[in-house]
């Protein structure tokens, strides 16, 4: 049931009562009423490294899919360390074939630690049983989403040709694009 508009209730008598709180409509049109509205949905604004260079290639947490088969096999790399960033890493552990948790920090912050109730709690700490397993491959490093330090690219994985974004160093992906540009010698050195 996803909420596409919440409006003030007029107190009009709708079933014989009057509510006067609030309106949901939902997406496919059905109305749901109630007198005391809740929204524990997160922070208000979702946060995004907007700096970061390429960051326009990546899907955001509001807007990626649920659908655990776009995941299959996937390497996939989520930019966070708190509740929602353990929370995604936990659903698609289980299909995909590769995940890297990156946050500035480089180690996400524990509630048992701070008494934060923002900062990672146990009931969301359970992914991190895959990687103290070798599950999980990466858990950690620190980045810095706005000094150029490091970049998203898209590329095509050289095996099964599917683009995929990649976190790397601003110089890595101007390499590559000489290298595809013919620009640069990609010739094997020493043997390798």
């Amino acid at each position: 049931w996803d909420a596409e508009s919440v409006g003030r209730d007029s107190g009009r008598k709708a079933a014989g009562a009057s509510h006067g709180g609030f309106i949901i409509q939902s997406s496919q049109g059905d109305t749901m009423r109630c007198g005391r509205l809740i929204v524990a949905t997160g922070y208000a604004k979702e946060a995004s490294p907007g700096n970061m260079q390429g960051i326009e290639h990546t899907v955001g947490y509001g807007e990626h899919s649920m659908d655990l088969d776009v995941y299959e096999n996937r390497s996939v790399l989520i930019l966070g360390m708190g509740n929602t960033a353990f929370e995604t890493a936990d659903y698609l552990g289980a299909v995909t074939s590769y995940i890297h948790l990156a946050s500035r920090t480089g180690v996400p912050r524990w509630a048992w630690e701070t008494h934060y109730v923002g900062d990672l709690r146990a009931l969301n700490d359970d992914v991190v049983d895959t990687y103290l397993l070798k599950s999980l491959d990466v858990l950690g490093g620190g980045v810095d989403f706005g000094d150029g330090t490091v970049a998203l690219v898209r590329r095509p994985d050289p095996i099964t040709g599917r683009e995929s974004t990649c976190l790397e160093p601003p110089h890595h992906a101007q390499a590559l694009k000489d290298v595809a540009a013919g620009k640069l010698d990609n010739t094997p050195r020493f043997g390798h």
